[in-house]
């Protein structure tokens, strides 16, 4: 039979960032991490913490100054998982100040509104969210616009984003030391940081956008009906501005009136017996 995949788009916040931006920030200090998604065991942040705080053992204190956690999500999400985290952080003195300007190491910065999330985005170097399952993981796409490397994890859906070396890394599941190597990579390679942040920023590009995807499943969908029913329907389509890279084709669509209507207006109302079935409330409301 017939089926379609439906890569869910995201233009949430546009091109925020170009190529020139980015490889300047790459040379900036600290390497700035930033993880965003609600605290909760899923999403692993005790995985990024346990591998910095690897670090904090092992790595020399020149480099250990160079890296900040800025974690960017509900703290309410799970309660219990919340003060465990905020416990592992005191801890392991993963929030000590570590210089006379009051720097601390991990920030939790509970959920943001866009103005101040798109700043920590584009201060950022690296999106980390080493979740134990993604069903599709837009956050590491929505990381890319902004010329960030991605690090997830084998489990789920996040391969289908991140291209393992290319535009970030992808670990097994609560595997903390190859977490705590690749950190350790781009905070001390930044010619390669540079190159994974403009590949990340390019994968973004390839994303269709909303319109677009409209446009691409709207086809599809007219593929799949009977050649009646596909009469009844049809559509023009205006081409409007696309993020660069997306490919030739509309992005926009226009409905026109069905076939048969010759511009007298929209169609009759369908009887009452489908206004009523398409009235019923969605399940969980």
């Amino acid at each position: 039979k017939p089926n379609v995949v439906a890569y869910p788009p995201t233009d949430r916040f546009g091109e925020a960032i170009s190529e020139e931006e980015i490889k300047s920030r790459s040379t900036k200090e600290p390497l700035q991490i930033i993880f965003l998604g609600n605290v909760m065991g899923r999403k692993g942040l005790h995985t990024l913490l346990d591998a910095v705080k690897g670090e904090a053992l092992s790595l020399s204190k020149s480099l250990k100054s160079k890296v900040r956690i800025d974690v960017i999500g509900s703290l309410t999400a799970e309660p219990k998982y919340a003060k465990q985290i905020q416990d592992f952080i005191a801890k392991n003195n993963l929030s000590f100040l570590r210089e006379p300007q009051g720097n601390a190491f991990v920030f939790l910065h509970d959920s943001l509104d866009n103005e101040p999330l798109v700043e920590k985005l584009k201060r950022a170097h690296v999106l980390i969210v080493p979740s134990s399952y993604e069903g599709f993981g837009i956050v590491y796409l929505e990381g890319m616009g902004f010329g960030l490397p991605a690090i997830g994890t084998t489990a789920g859906a996040a391969s289908e984003i991140i291209e393992d070396g290319k535009t970030g890394y992808l670990i097994q599941p609560n595997d903390s030391e190859a977490l705590a190597d690749h950190i350790s990579s781009l905070a001390s390679d930044r010619e390669l940081l540079a190159e994974l942040s403009i590949n990340a920023r390019r994968r973004y590009l390839q994303q269709p956008s909303w319109f677009r995807k409209g446009w691409l499943h709207g086809r599809c969908f007219l593929q799949l009906l009977r050649p009646s029913e596909s009469a009844l329907v049809q559509t023009a389509w205006k081409p409007a501005q696309r993020h660069p890279g997306q490919g030739p084709g509309p992005d926009r669509a226009v409905p026109l009136l069905v076939r048969g209507d010759r511009g007298r207006g929209p169609r009759p109302e369908p009887p009452a017996r489908d206004r009523s079935a398409r009235a019923a409330p969605r399940l969980g409301t």
